[in-house]
């Protein structure tokens, strides 16, 4: 079904639609950069992604070999040495006895490590590319941190280490809008992983991430709500302005008709 799985294909397309969509409205503004990043990030991911999932052959016939090693390792002790059942225990009878066990548990161990060594690089594999995504994450969050919703409000009341912002209004607003749709992206990106490799701790670092790209979208549009509120209130305020103004005019043109006509 198409709609049941993420396709990582549409995904690097609207990574790089968003990026030319920034480009166009913000020029080469370092949230664009990022973009751009993102979009290259999002294209070697897509055949990242299937190679990870791909089995390892030579991995596996590594395992394997070492496995039927040991195996036969085990076999030809057992095979050498000669237990006298009939002959009265002793100590370097049960000294034997506990040797074995031993080699036996060791080697048991060590085929479950091996089992699990194609899992363990995978997993490494993709771990550190959802620990690049959520580095860029934090530096899309760098570049709105310093984006105050309130900068118009209290112009006069900045101080002299406050960062200067060319951006008011609209503009803000839509900065703010693709910042929040750029860490969505990385959140679906990182989920793009999950749908080649069903490993608990990928499916808990990805669920962390995503809950991190959450929060800060969450702040981001805390901003955005309040642009939205300062907006209306600005254009409330003008409209009760030009209606005390269209009253104020017609109050003096009422008074101005009562006065006589050499005073008008």
């Amino acid at each position: 079904m198409p709609y049941r799985s993420l396709n990582p294909d549409l995904i690097v397309k609207t990574t790089a639609r968003l990026s030319a969509r920034m480009e166009a409205r913000f020029g080469d503004r370092g949230l664009t950069l990022v973009a751009k990043e993102l979009t290259k990030f999002a294209q070697e991911e897509v055949g990242l992604a299937k190679r990870i999932a791909q089995p390892r052959f030579l991995v596996r016939s590594l395992v394997y070999l070492f496995i039927a090693s040991g195996i036969a390792v085990i076999a030809y002790i057992a095979w050498t040495v000669k237990i006298d059942i009939q002959a009265s225990p002793s100590l370097d009878m049960f000294e034997g006895v506990e040797a074995f066990i031993n080699l036996l548990i060791l080697l048991s161990a060590g085929i479950w490590f091996l089992l699990n060594l194609e899992a363990r690089m995978k997993r490494h594999d993709v771990l550190v590319r959802i620990n690049q995504l959520r580095s860029i994450a934090h530096v899309i969050d760098m570049h709105q941190l310093s984006k105050d919703p309130m900068s118009d409000l209290h112009a006069g009341a900045k101080s002299e280490s406050a960062p200067e912002s060319d951006l008011h209004g609209y503009d803000l607003v839509r900065y703010l809008d693709y910042c929040a749709d750029l860490l969505a992206l990385t959140g679906k990106l990182a989920s793009v992983y999950l749908e080649y490799i069903e490993d608990p701790v990928v499916i808990a670092s990805v669920n962390d991430f995503e809950s991190l790209t959450g929060e800060l979208s969450r702040k981001i549009w805390q901003k955005v709500t309040v642009l939205e509120l300062q907006g209306g209130f600005q254009a409330q305020t003008e409209t009760v302005q030009e209606q005390n103004r269209d009253g104020s005019s017609a109050q003096t043109a009422s008074e101005s008709g009562d006065l006589p006509e050499f005073l008008k």
